[in-house]
């Protein structure tokens, strides 16, 4: 009633002088907020300049030391292929088939995995057989006892020896998952013809079911190496995309990024050397510019109602988001579903031949096994986890789909070359094969097998590519599940028991 019986000219002025009060009260809150961000924003600049770097460092070291691991571990399970099989026992420690080892064990080991140098070694450091890439030499002759190889031979053949068990008419190895590789597995570095390597070595054994007695003593050991430079440093960078990688076979000279490698004889072989991240470098850059933003976005405070008419739109994009989720989404995953999988490969094969691109059908081993024991609950936990871990390995690379049960597909956009696929292969393999943790607090673990097909050279049409990746998942299957089959391995055969004899496995 008051503000009624004010004359017009006295209301007008008392709307001017409330609103105009306000806002400077707002200009001087949003001046003190700014000065106190300022202030704050520059002390713990300078604190977290220092820290930033010393924790940028401990990082890039744990990624490295992990990729590393990785690459060993990879390196033993290609060897395991061909270790522990009783084809390789029967023609290398029975009888010693120098044309089995030529035509498959060297071929085999060189040209899909590509180790440098593989050598066999028998009791009392007796070298049977040494190969370069592909080139096998029989001329047996005593290594020296201080032979790099010789030197990891022996660790290897202690290694076996506390891994074995008695059994009827003898002796046979400990039976162990492919996610414990290493524990039957010496790895060391060393120079082989004077090229710094990566050496892997294990004992040739006959398959875990098999009921072959082998005698006592030292078994045959196959040794493999990978020369650090080139390839095998090109590949543990593509984990790690640190700037300037390389391996420097010189280590008189230290640096703030590297790691030195000592040989198995005790010397030093060379250094893995990069360029450091150094974040608090950019602290100061980005200081600057967040002071800019909470001053932006102080002065837009008066925005409310536009920020309420934002939030509504958002609530119904969120809805519509959902409800393409439930229509392109396998439920119990969030992964592509069928339909969403079959538009992506059909719109991958209209871009043929310009852009081409490589399916992966994986299916899940031992995966049964979980259902009969722990029952679909623990199946679907199971399931939702290594869907978890495919999309993880996969990234931006491509789509990863689940059409049903315990099958995926992956539809890899990002590159089609086979030494990239080959990593992509052997990250998925070792992600899926670790142990899960069931909600009952039960471990286990399921494997997966892959089969590789790359469009156009396999199929111009998604039909066609899909069943050259389901037929070299069936050569996987076949082989001994655990690994990835690539196609072209695969199309010189009419019979999946041909195929699954010697097709090229990656894992």
């Amino acid at each position: 009633m008051q503000e009624a019986m004010n004359p017009p000219s006295e209301r007008r002025a008392q709307s001017r002088y409330v609103p105009g009060r306000i806002s400077t009260l707002v200009v001087l809150l949003a001046l003190a907020l700014i000065s106190i961000a300022s202030v704050s924003l520059v002390y713990v600049g300078r604190i977290a300049a220092g820290v930033a770097d010393a924790q940028a460092q401990g990082n890039e070291d744990r990624l490295f030391a992990n990729a590393l691991h990785d690459k060993k571990v990879m390196m033993a399970r290609e060897q395991l292929a061909l270790a522990r099989w009783t084809k390789s026992y029967r023609n290398i420690s029975q009888r010693f088939s120098q044309g089995y080892i030529r035509k498959e064990l060297v071929d085999w080991i060189w040209n899909d995995y590509r180790h440098d140098r593989t050598s066999l070694v028998g009791e009392g450091g007796k070298l049977l057989m040494t190969a370069r890439e592909d080139k096998a030499d029989f001329a047996a002759r005593t290594l020296a006892t201080d032979d790099p190889v010789a030197m990891i031979v022996t660790r290897a053949v202690a290694r076996f020896m506390s891994n074995r068990e008695p059994m009827p008419g003898g002796f046979r190895q400990k039976r162990i998952s492919v996610a414990q590789v290493d524990a039957i597995t010496d790895f060391a570095f060393a120079t082989i013809d004077g090229e710094p390597a990566l050496v892997s070595a294990m004992a040739v054994v006959p398959d875990d079911d098999e009921a072959i007695a082998m005698p006592d003593g030292a078994p045959v050991i196959l040794v493999s190496a990978k020369f650090l430079r080139g390839e095998f440093s090109a590949e543990l960078n593509a984990q790690l995309a640190f700037k300037d990688f390389t391996f420097d076979a010189n280590t008189g000279t230290a640096s703030a990024g590297q790691s030195v490698l000592e040989g198995i004889d005790g010397r030093l072989i060379g250094a893995f050397r990069w360029t450091r991240a150094q974040p608090g470098a950019e602290i100061w850059s980005v200081v600057i510019p967040v002071i800019g933003v909470l001053a932006a976005v102080l002065a837009l405070s008066a925005g409310l109602i536009a920020r309420g008419i934002a939030r509504i739109s958002t609530r119904l994009e969120a809805s519509e988001a959902r409800n393409r989720q439930l229509a392109l989404h396998d439920a119990l995953t969030g992964l592509a579903n069928r339909l969403h999988f079959n538009q992506s490969l059909d719109a991958a094969v209209g871009r043929l031949p310009h852009l081409p691109f490589a399916v992966l059908a994986c299916d899940l081993d031992r995966f049964k096994a979980v259902n009969d024991t722990y029952g679909h609950a623990a199946g679907d936990t199971v399931i939702r986890i290594v869907a978890e871990r495919l999309a993880t390995v996969v990234g931006g690379a491509g789509l990863v789909g689940r059409p049903g049960g315990d099958e995926f597909l992956i539809l890899v956009t990002g590159f089609t070359d086979q030494p990239r696929l080959r990593v992509l292969t052997h990250q998925i393999i070792a992600s899926v094969s670790m142990p899960i943790t069931l909600d009952d607090g039960a471990i286990t673990d399921v494997g997966a097998s892959i089969g590789v097909a790359v469009a156009p050279d396999h199929g111009a049409s998604a039909a066609a590519i899909l069943a050259s990746a389901d037929a070299a998942l069936y050569g996987a299957k076949e082989r001994g599940r655990g690994i990835a089959v690539f196609a072209q391995h695969l199309t010189q055969y009419t019979t999946p028991e041909q195929a699954g004899g010697v097709a090229s496995n990656v894992a």
